[in-house]
């Protein structure tokens, strides 16, 4: 006896299944599933770089070009030319940024990749800072 009030219908899984056409459940023609396995392996999507980390790359060449007299207008417009879409602002906050960072010592988190702030220790020696 079926106490659900729903005699008569088909069970929900099997109303979903036929609703969405079920396509994980169709089979498909030969596959070589190794083949597939090397090709998603050996695919490398490009690069997407920030706009933060292009300017870090491109800084010593947009300094100098500044310091010759360019202004952020026409830095901002060879980098839209070249499909870098950024406005004159951003670039010379972006330019501050790159600049304030070069005057701190940044390295490379072993762990997780990201820039941090080298510690600066006074005082190192070989007597492991024990003064003597």
């Amino acid at each position: 006896m079926n106490m659900n009030g729903n005699a008569g219908h088909a069970p929900m899984g099997e109303t979903m299944s036929s609703a969405r056409g079920d396509s994980s459940k169709r089979a498909v023609g030969e596959v070589d599933i190794n083949a597939l396995r090397s090709g998603l392996q050996a695919f490398r999507p490009p690069k997407r770089y920030t706009v933060i980390e292009v300017v870090r790359e491109l800084f010593p060449v947009l300094e100098a070009k500044r310091n010759e007299g360019a202004s952020f207008e026409q830095l901002v417009e060879l980098l839209n030319k070249n499909r870098l879409e950024i406005a004159a602002q951003t670039l010379k906050t972006q330019m501050s940024i790159v600049r304030r960072e070069l005057k701190v010592a940044f390295v490379e988190c072993p762990s997780c990749g990201t820039r941090v702030k080298e510690l600066a220790t006074s005082g190192n020696s070989d007597s492991g800072g024990v003064k003597g």
